[in-house]
């Protein structure tokens, strides 16, 4: 003999109501993320960080408050905005396709795994087994996001553009 089922609509409509708060939950914190990125001063900008609660379901907000010292972290945070200064670390949704800087002082090339330090501050490892030789000074660099998450670094004055990962 079948056994007595639900109909599927509904089923269908009790998955939409259990679905709909945690939309309500992420565009909350979506906008503390927001709030919290547009503190300049560095130490104010962690603690408002560190005040968001790490997820949105009562077992998190139990286990952070129990005073165990065990959090868990987010299943996923994207950003809504980036800037030069994250470019290259994690891809955050409205980050740039590119960043440009200069390598200061006199550039004479680079084999694999040499370091780039840009003017900028950040520092971009080759990442390939290229290599170039070249006398440039101060030359401008660009850094394109490349497929698949690579990243190129496009040297004026230069023929070629190894393949590079952001390190720093």
């Amino acid at each position: 003999m079948p056994h007595a089922s639900l109909p599927r609509y509904f089923l269908a409509a009790a998955l939409a109501v259990l679905a709909a708060p945690s939309g309500v939950a992420q565009a909350a914190d979506d906008a503390s993320l927001r709030n919290c990125r547009s503190i300049s001063a560095a130490a104010a900008r962690l603690a408002c960080y560190d005040s968001l609660p790490l997820g949105s379901s009562a077992a998190v907000a139990t286990a952070a408050g129990s005073g165990t010292g065990i959090a868990a972290a987010p299943t996923s945070v994207a950003a809504t905005s980036g800037s030069p200064a994250t470019f290259g670390l994690a891809r955050i949704t409205g980050e740039p396709d590119s960043v440009q800087s200069r390598i200061e002082g006199t550039f004479i090339g680079w084999s694999p795994g040499t370091d780039f330090r840009l003017a900028n501050g950040q520092v971009w490892r080759v990442d390939d087994g290229s290599e170039g030789f070249y006398n440039l000074n101060s030359p401008a660099v660009t850094v394109k996001r490349g497929v698949m998450g690579s990243f190129r670094l496009e040297i004026d004055g230069a023929g070629k553009a190894p393949r590079v990962k952001r390190v720093e």
